[in-house]
């Protein structure tokens, strides 16, 4: 009866017991932040650390595979229902007592390793390399560390050393009062080795205080300065002998400086030492808070300052610029709207400097300034704002920001953590990194990456049939012949790995001869070559990539995918279908769609698009068609930042309604980003079109002067170019194909401030002679020029691009030489 019964709790208190669960894994992540400070105290805790490691994972596992339970229950009509009652019951409440049983089996693990904790000895008190205070000891400043790069600071030195050491002007208590990095503990170091100062005081003493402290700590710390002969004393005497030699030794002219000071109940355990006005002694304090200056001596001096916009230049340009470094004109001008945007902080200015010190363009300058406040918050932080998203960052901004630090810190280390298993196939054999072990099976490690060829469906499914719990599975295929049999093995294993959250699918090429048949053939072949239906089974998925590969099309259970972030479709083939499902991904960051052609089954002849107005959390958005999709959803995507278009009027299938309506993307599309100021980066790409006419050349000129465009390609013939002053500043990357322009466009395009990638193609200048003037092409680091068959004469005046890198020419037949002034181009 007591087993029954404890079966019975076990398949009815799953849901109580996940929640404890839940909390446990709390514990558990917090207490392996704090122990990665202590790993380099013994083996002993590096395995402990490995052990609950381990029962975490186990502890996700769990968690994950009952929210997959629940969420496969939502929904569905009264068929559906009755179905599951009677068809599943037994099964489900199978699974609820598994889920039961591996909770208590994660109980008892946890219960013996804190009992191993106990016994052994690993304890808060004994971790002197506890996170904690490692970060003391960051905080803590010290008096002879002085800073070379101080802007500003020499009228405010002057005036607190006269305060201090002028009799007549002089003060008991001086502040120094500022907001995190505003600089205070520089100018104190500052006043506290001038040689008037330390010709005026007798005594010296600089302790740090901040927001944990000890009263005997610091006490004994400003002693063993003031009289360091009696050192060992010191660290022996009681709270009330510490008090009554301080009192003993400021009988003689002491400086002591308390460097952040962050309350007023710091001063109050200080305060018997030091009687303000009674002894020769004068203090000198940093704080944030005003308060806390005015509580220690409501009659002392309280300065405050943040640097002016000239000094936060000048400050900037100091960190920002080599003594080598290309000072562009537009440079300076974009660092001083930096500058100002630092709000006087020094220590803002610093971080922004170190930011832009390996940035060498305009262009890389003005992505830096678009993305200011993330910037800066690194600045402005000191602990308090660290963690925080700013309005404008984008998740991949701060991901990218977390990536560099971790990287910068050598935090990476995928071995060491059992965290990425590497299995190779390239020689025809099983080769696995790091080595197998008992410690590293397959079985444990959630992430794994295969490397294979053509052979790789004799082995895969031997290595895959016991890694249930992966998280992430990796295919990298280098030479382009992975058999058939490859995804019919994927298809299998889809149901194993159901709390898997990463899939890259690379170049997977099923053997299929590239045929004409007609369209409704086509749809027969391609359910062969679809990713399969099974797919939509792995509702934990975040990222999803079939690049290169040559699926040719998604099933509509891909919807099912609700967690979805990451979805890459750039297949290497040209057909590719779908069902309407895209906009049901609400959570997708970003999105690359396929290159060239898209179909979806029932909308191709009706002039019906795709949606995607559901994907509001979109950020990265690549190969967008205003054929396939409609453009007004483009302003719900309130968070995209990037946007690459593709607008071709010569695609196969395409209905003559659908042909018609393509310019009338592209006006939609011009509209959007005239109008869209959150969008950092745009790439325009049109093909098959003219703009001859006064009217397309309107359009032209208009989609030109895009403010956030910086590439476009146009295929197709021009007219004329319009004047440079009608091309978007941010342009960087211009190609034109099949233009047939006949006047120069290098005079126009030279005086483009930005563009560093040019390329004339297939005619798209058939005039005979070409010329780039001097002071030209300021930015330009890539020039191609291919079939240009009519150009004979090519002319590069001195001091024309003198960035130029990379010189490509191709078939210009009749072009008689190399520029002479090309010779000049020390880049080149």
């Amino acid at each position: 009866m007591q087993h029954e019964t404890h079966e019975a709790k076990l398949s009815h208190g799953v849901s109580g017991q996940v929640q404890q669960i839940q909390t446990q894994l709390s514990r558990m992540q917090c207490f392996l932040r704090d122990a990665d400070a202590k790993q380099d105290e013994g083996e002993r805790v590096c395995n402990w650390i490995v052990e609950i490691r381990e029962i975490a994972y186990e502890t996700e596992d769990v968690i994950e595979t009952f929210v997959l339970r629940v969420g496969s229950r939502r929904g569905g009509g009264l068929k559906i229902i009755l179905h599951r009652y009677m068809g599943c019951c037994l099964k489900e409440c199978i699974a609820r007592h598994k889920i039961g049983s591996e909770i208590q089996s994660i109980k008892r693990k946890l219960s013996d390793l804190t009992q191993s904790l106990q016994t052994y000895g690993l304890t808060e008190r004994e971790a002197p390399s506890s996170s904690f205070t490692r970060k003391l000891l960051l905080r803590r400043s010290y008096s002879n560390v002085v800073d070379d790069d101080f802007v500003g600071l020499e009228e405010d030195i002057k005036k607190l050393v006269e305060l201090l050491v002028n009799e007549e002007k002089s003060c008991r208590v001086v502040s120094i009062c500022g907001m995190g990095g505003s600089g205070k503990t520089t100018l104190a170091r500052k006043v506290y080795n001038n040689i008037d100062v330390q010709r005026y005081f007798e005594g010296f003493a600089w302790v740090c205080i901040s927001q944990q402290w000890e009263k005997e700590d610091v006490m004994r710390r400003i002693l063993i300065k003031l009289v360091p002969e009696k050192k060992e004393e010191i660290y022996k005497m009681t709270d009330e002998e510490l008090i009554r030699l301080l009192l003993e030794v400021q009988k003689k002219k002491c400086l002591v400086v308390l460097d952040d000071i962050w309350s007023m109940d710091a001063w109050d355990c200080l305060k018997p030492a030091f009687p303000i006005g009674k002894m020769g002694t004068k203090l000198l304090l940093t704080t944030r808070n005003k308060d806390v200056a005015s509580h220690v001596d409501p009659e002392g001096f309280l300065h405050e300052r943040l640097l002016d916009e000239n000094e936060g230049w000048e400050l900037l340009q100091k960190k920002a610029f080599t003594k080598t470094a290309l000072r562009d004109d537009k440079m300076m001008e974009l660092g001083n709207k930096m500058a100002s945007r630092c709000g006087g902080l020094p220590l803002a200015v610093v971080v922004l400097g170190g930011i832009l010190v390996s940035k060498h363009s305009w262009r890389e300058w003005e992505m830096v300034h678009g993305n200011i406040d993330s910037y800066l918050r690194r600045g402005k932080g000191i602990g308090e704002y660290g963690g925080d998203r700013a309005e404008e960052e984008t998740t991949m901004d701060v991901a990218e920001r977390y990536l560099g630090e971790l990287a910068q810190r050598c935090m990476v280390q995928g071995m060491e953590e059992d965290f990425l298993k590497v299995i190779d196939f390239r020689s025809g054999e099983i080769k696995e990194y790091p080595d197998s072990s008992p410690s590293s099976s397959i079985s444990k490690i959630r992430s794994v990456a295969m490397s294979s060829e053509k052979h790789v469906h004799r082995c895969i499914a031997l290595r895959l049939e016991t890694a249930r719990h992966l998280r992430s599975l990796l295919f990298f295929n280098s030479d382009n012949e992975i058999s058939i049999t490859l995804p019919r093995i994927i298809k299998i294993h889809f149901k194993d790995f159901k709390l898997l959250r990463v899939l890259n699918l690379e170049r997977f090429q099923p053997k299929i001869e590239t045929v004409r048949v007609p369209l409704m053939v086509c749809y027969c072949l391609l359910g062969h070559y679809n990713l399969p239906e099974a797919i939509g089974n792995l509702i934990h998925l975040r990222y999803l990539s079939i690049r290169y590969s040559e699926f040719v099309g998604l099933p509509s259970s891909i919807g099912n995918l609700q967690s979805l972030q990451t979805l890459d479709l750039r297949v290497s083939g040209g057909l590719f279908c779908w069902g309407n499902v895209l906009h049901k991904m609400v959570q997708l960051r970003h999105l690359y769609l396929p290159e060239t052609t898209i179909y979806f089954p029932g909308y191709i002849l009706e002039g019906k698009k795709l949606r995607i107005d559901g994907l509001r959390n979109l950020e990265i958005l690549e190969n967008f068609d205003p054929g396939c999709f409609d453009v007004r959803h483009l302003y719900k995507l309130t968070n995209l930042r990037k946007l690459t278009a593709v607008i071709k009027a010569n695609k196969p299938f395409s209905s003559g309604q659908q042909k018609a309506n393509k310019l009338e993307g592209l006006v939609a599309l011009i509209e959007f980003l005239t109008t869209h100021n959150r969008l950092r980066y745009s790439s325009i790409e049109v093909s098959g079109y003219k703009f001859c006419s006064e009217e397309e050349l309107t359009l032209l000129t208009q989609l030109l002067g895009c403010h956030r465009l910086d590439e476009l390609k146009i295929n197709g013939a021009i007219g004329n170019l319009p004047e440079y002053n009608h091309f978007s500043q941010s342009l960087t990357k211009l190609t034109l194909d099949q233009s047939g322009l006949t006047e120069d466009p290098m005079a126009t395009l030279e005086k483009l401030p930005n563009l560093w990638s040019l390329s004339l193609v297939s005619n798209a200048f058939v005039g005979k002679e070409m010329v780039c003037s001097t002071r030209g092409f300021p930015q330009l680091r890539v020039l191609y020029l291919w079939l240009l068959n009519q150009l004979e004469e090519w002319r590069v005046d001195e001091e024309a691009m003198p960035n130029l890198s990379h010189l490509i020419i191709m078939k210009c037949e009749k072009l008689k030489m190399v520029p002479d002034g090309l010779i000049s181009v020390t880049s080149l």
